[in-house]
């Protein structure tokens, strides 16, 4: 049985590779692996965000509240502002600087993954809480799941994207019913095993996502056919949680520690990528450069950058990121 340790580094490795997969979603990719990508990679986060949770730590709602408002609301709030400020001055038609953005959450940045998983997390610790028998629970989030269909169909939206709270908890709570379940199932079986489930599931969900062209933009509460959509989302989300397992325990060095890298860093990744792309896209306007290279160099930029502003918030400005102050 696995340690958390371990358990963790599994996790981190799988949201190493779902953040990579949200930065290449948002910078250009051909269309075929877009559909695939876009058809789990942000419930990908929710249900990682299920498995980690435990209600243990935190005997009251109050103390949850007070560990999400550092760790989701503040960097939140601050990365909010800055993108903002930002925008305003890059002034490009890639990011809406209407001031609605402000109170209403973001429509053309990642940000708004930040207020959503905290309100998810909040519903969730209520839900189990009152409810009795754990064996319910399943019940109670796919309850949840139509109700956020049922609002995706009827086109309803609330402020701060409240809507996408619905259907998140279903990804949330899977996780949190299955997720180590799910792991401790693939760790058992044989190499050969193993590779036949990669590739299956590989198969399954790219095949699928393209021949139906099923997009599941949980931003915007897009939910395309239920029966399809949410299944081939799981089936997503089971791939990488197989792979980054995978590829842990089969030690492949170099990508294990690229992939906990970032999996470590998703916050600022998340929250900066965006604002970076289109700054770079505005400077390289003004050149006249073949594409390939332009976009070669840009994305090579990217990259840089996003390392360097993790550098300098885990160094100096941890609080900002809902982490300890190291400099004490």
């Amino acid at each position: 049985m696995q340690t958390n340790s371990i358990r963790y580094n599994y996790l981190d490795l799988a949201k190493g590779i779902g953040i990579l997969f949200v930065v290449i979603g948002h910078t250009g990719i051909p269309l075929l692996l877009s559909k695939w990508i876009w058809s789990f990679h942000m419930p990908l986060f929710f249900f990682i965000s299920g498995i980690l949770f435990d209600k243990s730590r935190y005997p009251n709602l109050l103390l949850l509240l007070k560990r999400r408002i550092k760790t989701l609301i503040i960097p939140y709030l601050f990365f909010t502002i800055f993108v903002f400020s930002l925008a305003v001055i890059i002034k490009s038609s890639l990011i809406d600087t209407s001031y609605s953005q402000l109170y209403l959450g973001w429509d053309s940045i990642a940000l708004w993954f930040l207020p959503i998983l905290f309100l998810t997390e909040i519903f969730f610790y209520i839900t189990i809480h009152f409810l009795r028998y754990r064996k319910y629970l399943f019940g109670v989030i796919l309850v949840f799941s139509f109700i956020g269909y049922i609002l995706y169909k009827l086109k309803i939206h609330y402020p701060f994207k409240f809507e996408v709270v619905f259907i998140a908890l279903f990804f949330y709570g899977i996780g949190y019913l299955y997720g180590n379940s799910i792991i401790l199932y693939f760790k058992t079986k044989s190499f050969k095993i193993k590779l036949f489930y990669l590739i299956l599931l590989f198969s399954i969900t790219l095949f699928v996502s393209i021949i139906l062209d099923i997009r599941l933009d949980l931003a915007f509460n897009v939910l395309g056919n239920y029966v399809i959509s949410i299944p081939l989302a799981l089936l997503g989300v089971i791939y990488i949680i197989f792979f980054s397992t995978f590829i842990y325990d089969y030690n492949i060095k170099v990508l294990n520690n690229i992939l906990l890298y970032l999996g470590r860093n998703t916050l600022v990744i998340l929250s900066l990528h965006q604002i970076i792309t289109v700054g770079l896209i505005s400077i390289f306007e003004n050149f006249e450069l073949n594409k390939y290279i332009s976009s070669f160099t840009r994305q090579s930029l990217l990259w840089i950058l996003l390392l360097l502003c993790i550098y300098i918030f885990n160094k100096y400005l941890p609080l900002l990121i809902g982490r300890k102050n190291t400099l004490k």
